[in-house]
């Protein structure tokens, strides 16, 4: 089973990855099914949301939710983490998520990472 999943996480870095949010963790993790394939857990890419016992987390747990939850998303992958998450910016049509969390401040740009949401406000 966990080298099925390192095959996933592989392909998934490789090729990019599409699937059905399946669950939101909080502002910047959420899970996705991709088709015919096992979840996959997500940390958004270049942002940082409040955690979810901090002042502003469930109300950005709860706006990303209404912005993805149960939808067909696509993922531009880039690596993962050292959980072994899958780092990514989430797309829905057209629409980058990771920016519109920021830009809508529900999320700040995480300028550790990435200088890519800096204009939208940073930490």
């Amino acid at each position: 089973m966990k080298i099925l999943s390192l095959l996933i996480i592989s392909f998934c870095l490789l090729f990019g990855l599409e699937g059905k949010v399946i669950k939101v963790v909080d502002g910047d993790t959420i899970w996705i099914l991709p088709k015919g394939g096992e979840r996959v857990k997500i940390r958004l890419y270049g942002i940082d949301a409040p955690e979810m016992k901090d002042s502003g987390g469930k109300k950005s747990k709860k706006y990303l939710s209404e912005l993805i939850a149960g939808k067909e998303v696509k993922i531009e992958t880039h690596g993962h983490d050292r959980y072994k998450r899958v780092i990514g910016i989430v797309y829905l049509g057209g629409t980058d998520i990771n920016g519109k969390m920021v830009k809508d401040g529900y999320a700040r740009a995480y300028l550790k990472y990435s200088k890519k949401y800096a204009k939208f406000g940073a930490k």
